[in-house]
């Protein structure tokens, strides 16, 4: 049984509850009113073209567990005023009630109050979104999983990667660090030049505290050396392999940020000699061993500075992470690699409605066709071949029933002189070169209407004939 087949499994057999069931967006931002995403899979990938409010979605679903307030991510501001002539904004998601058995839904609303800071709250389940209300408990009842008018929720841990800011502290104050050199009158060059004795220091000594600074501010959080299995698996990740890693959380270079100390084969060197994706790989590995078992876990394009065969390690990884500790996985990205990795099921095209802008999904969607719709055309369309025109115009109408996406993936072609010519010309060539990317659909008229007289009622006189008839019949199966 191949990893697919065991989450699929494992899944089925409760092992990843409590697991966000679907989420649904009744008035959220560009989304068409109502759109609803399911999650069939451990892990899904949300696939579509820039402007199709992913990343929207990806931090309205990390907030689902009571993790964060969605206001940490979403406000109003006077040029981005947020839109309530659709009522207010909000989202439901599902999940199945472990004491009850039943699919129970929680709705997050948008609150604002004049003088007051807008903040996102569960509310009472509201018939025209489609929620079953539930009788309200009378005093002094309780029922699990409920409080008096609605479902209490999940609680479910979560860890959140945006591959886009997930930067290292070298980086931040070098290529970020505008505000530093204004308030210290300094260049990025020379804070990090004087600051780094002080990261020097902290990595030789391993010190897990340090107040440089007059002894105010604590400037170390975290100091570690990973595991030998993490350092493995970055190892085979990235392809090259690693001695040791050692990650320090600090704000010795102003901003709180990440420092990953690297030894490889002698050299030992930080991510200001590093490249990205290395730094980018630590964090995922790191976070994701140290995220608690059943997990929601938010990835926003971890295919950021990753090479190709990086791309496929790193999902080999995750689909081993989500069976063995149960992970919930929820993925934006622009890789096709990525994609190929995973089920129809797990698969959630997000896209433009031609007529009216709004953001529409798309479930259980085969990769080839998510990504025809974002651009990319197959290198080498399949081939089908046929017997004559009207079926050639038969299958591509089929095609086109399943979407522009399938009907572009193929190309069908008639093949002139029918099922004969197929046979002796056409299939043994493409046989010869090992070409696995053609079909043969044929009319199915091929089936001889003589049947063959069975030797043993037959005289023996007639030997001759039955070789006769054999004979023809091998020829017509050939030809």
């Amino acid at each position: 049984m191949d990893v697919i087949e065991k989450l699929r499994k494992s899944l089925k057999s409760k092992s990843y509850e409590p697991f966000i069931r679907h989420i649904r967006f009744p008035h959220f931002k560009n989304l068409t009113p109502y759109l609803n995403i399911d999650f069939k899979f451990p892990i899904t990938a949300l696939v579509g073209p820039n402007g199709s409010n992913k990343s929207s979605i990806l931090r309205a679903i990390a907030c689902c567990p009571h993790f964060k307030n969605l206001s940490e991510y979403w406000f109003e501001t006077d040029v981005d005023p947020i839109d309530e002539s659709g009522g207010r904004p909000r989202y439901i998601f599902g999940y199945i009630d472990q004491h009850s058995n039943k699919t129970a839904e929680v709705i997050q609303t948008r609150i604002s109050r004049p003088g007051k800071n807008e903040v996102w709250e569960p509310s009472r389940p509201l018939k025209i979104d489609g929620m079953e209300t539930l009788v309200p408990l009378r005093p002094g009842i309780t029922v699990p999983g409920r409080t008096s008018t609605r479902w209490a929720g999940i609680k479910k841990d979560v860890t959140i990667l945006d591959f886009r800011s997930e930067i290292s502290a070298f980086d931040k104050i070098l290529y970020h660090g505008d505000a530093a050199e204004h308030f210290r009158k300094k260049s990025s060059k020379d804070i990090l030049r004087q600051r780094s004795k002080h990261l020097r220091k902290v990595i030789r000594e391993d010190l897990k505290s340090y107040r440089p600074f007059k002894g105010h501010e604590e400037t170390v959080f975290s100091n570690e050396l990973l595991p030998p299995e993490s350092v493995k698996i970055i190892s085979d990740i990235i392809g090259k392999e690693y001695s040791e890693i050692r990650l320090i959380e600090h704000s010795l270079l102003e901003n709180r940020s990440h420092t990953a100390i690297l030894k490889s084969k002698g050299l030992t060197y930080s991510e200001a000699f590093a490249g990205s994706g290395e730094f980018a790989v630590v964090m995922l590995v790191k976070k994701t061993m140290s995220a608690p078992p059943r997990s929601l876990i938010i990835l926003d394009e971890p295919e950021v500075s990753l090479h190709p065969g990086a791309q496929l390690k790193l999902m080999d990884f995750l689909l081993r992470e989500s069976l063995n500790r149960h992970h919930q996985i929820v993925i934006s990205t622009h890789s096709k690699l990525i994609v190929d990795k995973l089920p129809p099921e797990a698969i959630v095209l997000l896209q433009p409605n031609p007529a009216t802008y709004k953001i529409t999904a798309q479930g259980d969607v085969n990769p080839a066709e998510a990504f025809f719709h974002l651009g990319q055309v197959p290198a080498s369309k399949k081939k089908i071949f046929v017997e004559d025109p009207l079926a050639c115009e038969l299958v591509r109408k089929t095609l086109r029933i399943l979407g522009e996406g399938a009907f572009n993936q193929f190309e069908v072609m008639w093949y002139p002189g029918g099922a004969p010519s197929i046979f002796q010309k056409c299939m043994t060539g493409l046989f010869q070169t090992n070409d696995t990317n053609s079909y043969f659909l044929l009319d199915g008229d091929q089936k001889p209407q003589t049947e063959i007289i069975n030797p043993q009622r037959i005289p023996e006189a007639d030997h001759e004939s039955i070789k006769e008839q054999l004979n023809n019949h091998r020829l017509k199966s050939v030809g």
